[in-house]
């Protein structure tokens, strides 16, 4: 029986590299989306510190100067957590990009993988059948040569 040669198996071997290399974009990508949230956790923690120290110089006697500080640093703590926001939604759109690209080169290689499992399945059938085919043949000859003698 002839061994079976997939004519594409070079291209299946690019793509199943393609392939691994989406999967390391895609997992670059979710840990910068990993490290934005965290970034926002931290923007958000600032940004309840802040308004904490305002209510509490609300309740006691505070400087105005004092007062005007901490309305600075809210502010900026506010800004931080937009920031941290528009960035996190960056990286979740950049993960949304990745995956489909991943997705992509995924059912790329898939589709060699089938057409090679197709071309396998027919080589196995029609050697099978010739092999079959070789047997019936020696199989009538022995029962000829048998009557002959």
């Amino acid at each position: 029986m002839r061994r079976f040669v997939f004519r594409l198996e070079r291209l299946l071997k690019l793509r199943e590299e393609k392939e691994r290399e989406q999967a390391r974009g895609l997992g670059r990508a979710l840990r910068r989306e990993e490290e934005h949230q965290l970034q926002r956790s931290h923007a958000e923690g600032n940004l309840s510190r802040c308004a904490n120290q305002i209510a509490e110089g609300m309740r006691g006697v505070v400087s105005a100067g004092t007062m005007g500080n901490l309305r600075i640093a809210f502010r900026a703590a506010a800004e931080g957590v937009e920031e941290a926001n528009r960035s996190l939604q960056e990286a979740r759109e950049e993960v949304r990009a990745e995956r489909d690209r991943y997705t992509e080169a995924r059912r790329d290689r898939r589709v060699l993988e089938k057409l090679r499992e197709k071309g396998r399945a027919d080589h196995e059938t029609r050697s099978a059948r010739k092999e079959q085919s070789e047997m019936d043949e020696i199989a009538g000859r022995r029962r000829t040569e048998g009557r002959n003698r």
